[in-house]
C-alpha cells in the first residue's frame, strides 16, 4: 500500500498493524536522514512508496494478517 492509502481506507489498525505502520514510517525517516521538507520531498515520497510496499494493499490480507479490525454482521443469507 502506498503511504496515505491506509488512512484513506478508513480502517482501524490493530496493535500489530500499527506496529508495522510505525516501523515502515520509521524506516522511511531513517533512510531520509533529515526531517521531511520541500527540499527532499521527492526523495521522501520515493522512500515512502518503497517502504510501504510491505504493507498489504487489500482488506482480505489486512484481515488475514490481523493488521486491521473488521466487524461482520449476519444477514438473512448468513455470515
Amino acid at each position: 500500500a502506498r503511504f496515505g492509502e491506509i488512512e484513506q481506507r478508513g480502517v482501524a489498525l490493530t496493535p500489530k498493524g500499527r506496529e508495522l505502520y510505525d516501523r515502515l514510517l520509521q524506516a522511511t525517516n531513517d533512510a531520509l536522514q533529515a526531517p521531511p521538507s520541500e527540499k527532499n520531498a521527492e526523495r521522501y515520497y520515493q522512500l515512502l512508496e518503497e517502504n510501504f510496499r510491505a504493507f498489504p494493499d487489500d482488506y482480505a490480507t489486512l484481515r488475514e494478517q490481523q493488521l486491521a479490525w473488521f466487524r461482520y454482521f449476519p444477514t438473512e443469507c448468513g455470515l
